[in-house]
């Protein structure tokens, strides 16, 4: 049997169609490319546009499921990516390097000044990883492993993400999720799932959520030991995949009203609303809520190269409570990352201070006329 790999399959000179169906052949078809048929195919990408083989711009409003938000090809990106890789290139996540240690300061430091909070970053390579780990991290700090999230909610596609992400399809091949989260309606003025009018419904899905907790008997606490059923609840402060939907400004804050009550922690999943997308630098930041927990990733390195991670509290986070060894990913905390978190600190901040990017960005969109 040859081990020899036929070279032709990445000859220049195909045209679109020998590679599709190379593609069809070779391909999994189990990722999302083949929702559209046939497959889009493209060559190149600069600004907000991806070009195809003829050289046809399209707009991508989408920007890469928001893991390009400082545009394709941004050139001072693209410069100290390069650069890092002529200096540390790679690296085994058992040892350091200094733009880890960079980076997670940065982000600790602007969490302590924006919540208050101290707290540490854990680093892996997708969004659903980093989910994975918050997982781990909720588990090990509460002993408990039922959650709540959001009906409408997207948190990934791992198995674990997959358990809080409350589209069935997305779990439907793969068997019993004994750990499913309970999915709460998302506060959907627009379209409320409870027919009512935000003018005078006086937050009537909060009141409905209390409501689980009044009694012994209402499913989710333990009176005599005061105690909740379930650890956290998985949050998307924008629903991004559901529809990029708004919720009141008041909404956050009464929610997490109840949790602080409960010993429930909040999660806020800032993957596709974080670094400004919302106007802010987390998109939480706009309902004046204090997150226990935040996943964030995509933006992180404006998709020049995979990175994604978990800021906790420091109860939750000491070494004391998550010892070396609590979780692990080979590619995690790359050296690659420097240069691409925005508006953080001297030497990673883009070509405008976190101000302006704020002003920029929520100048964007009729969307965002909606946040405070």
């Amino acid at each position: 049997m040859s081990t020899v790999i036929d070279g032709s399959v990445s000859s220049p000179i195909m045209n679109e169609q020998e590679l599709l169906a190379l593609e069809q052949k070779y391909c999994s078809w189990g990722d999302t490319v083949h929702y559209l048929d046939p497959p889009k195919l493209f060559e190149r990408a600069e600004g907000h546009y991806l070009y195809d083989r003829e050289g046809t711009p399209y707009l991508d409003l989408q920007m890469w499921y928001s893991a390009a938000s400082f545009g394709y090809g941004n050139q001072r990106l693209n410069q100290v990516l390069k650069d890092q890789i002529d200096k540390l290139p790679q690296l085994a996540c058992q040892y350091l390097h200094e733009e880890k240690i960079e980076l997670a300061a940065a982000i600790g430091r602007l969490n302590k000044s924006k919540f208050g909070l101290d707290g540490r970053v854990h680093f892996n390579v997708g969004g659903a990883q980093a989910i994975e780990d918050s997982l781990k991290i909720v588990r090990n700090s509460t002993g408990k492993n039922l959650v709540f999230a959001f009906m409408g909610g997207y948190h990934g596609r791992t198995l674990g993400a997959s358990a809080i992400t409350s589209s069935y399809r997305y779990r439907r091949r793969y068997g019993h999720f004994s750990d499913r989260a309970h999915f709460v309606p998302f506060p959907y003025c627009f379209r409320c799932p409870y027919d009512k009018k935000r003018e005078d419904c006086n937050l009537y899905c909060v009141d409905q959520f209390a409501k689980n907790f009044e009694t012994e008997y209402n499913s989710f606490w333990d009176a005599k030991a005061g105690e909740s059923e379930f650890a956290a609840f998985y949050a998307e402060p924008i629903q991004a995949t559901g529809g990029y939907v708004i919720p009141p400004v008041e909404y956050f804050p009464a929610l997490k009203k109840i949790l602080d009550e409960r010993n429930i922690l909040l999660v806020d999943d800032e993957i596709q609303m974080g670094f400004y997308r919302a106007g802010k630098f987390w998109a939480m930041e706009n309902f004046n809520v204090e997150p226990d927990m935040i996943v964030f990733g995509k933006a992180l390195t404006n998709g020049l190269n995979p990175l994604s991670g978990v800021w906790a509290r420091e109860e939750l986070i000491a070494p004391a409570v998550f010892p070396p060894g609590s979780t692990h990913s080979t590619f995690s905390s790359n050296p690659t990352e420097r240069g691409v978190l925005p508006g953080a600190d001297s030497r990673t901040a883009t070509t405008l201070p976190e101000s302006n990017w704020r002003h920029q960005r929520r100048g964007h969109g009729a969307a965002n006329r909606n946040l405070p």
